[in-house]
């Protein structure tokens, strides 16, 4: 059997590729079965359709979502990632305001609810990506309350 696993412009990443290839195993597995041909055309078609009017990162974070938990639910996956749909938006708000500047937000862990700690200066000035020198970087705790996302500086 081939798979092909396609990706558009998506806000899940690896997540994703993880749950598409599980996906995919299931199949392997002979847990799930794979629709008709018939039943694949039409449901490619119906996506298609739907892709038209994701005209905004919201529409297209919030189809993503429900993509993933339609993954989610064949898998039998435990961890359902809905939450992820509010930090993915405040993202990319953060990223349409200030492109230098989205990168120091801070963020609430969806799973523990801890908040990302603040960078001590901004990340654009941070010219070194090196993986000692990410280890080594001081942070600045983030004290405040957050309802998922924060302004961090």
């Amino acid at each position: 059997s081939l798979f092909y696993i396609g990706m558009t412009d998506q806000f899940y990443t690896y997540t994703m590729f993880m749950m598409q290839g599980l996906w995919a195993v299931h199949v392997i597995k002979g847990i799930l079965s794979v629709p008709s041909r018939e039943k694949c055309v039409a449901q490619i078609d119906k996506c298609l359709e739907e892709d038209k009017l994701l005209t905004d990162y919201n529409k297209q974070i919030d189809n993503q979502a429900e993509y993933m938990e339609r993954l989610r639910q064949d898998t039998g996956h435990p961890v359902c990632l809905k939450g992820c749909a509010d930090m993915f938006k405040g993202w990319e708000n953060d990223k349409h305001e200030d492109i230098l500047t989205y990168r120091d937000k801070t963020h609430k862990n969806l799973f523990t609810g801890i908040v990302s700690p603040v960078l001590t200066k901004p990340w654009v000035k941070l010219l070194d990506d090196s993986l000692k020198t990410y280890l080594s970087m001081e942070y600045v705790e983030y004290k405040g309350q957050t309802n998922g996302h924060t302004n961090g500086h």
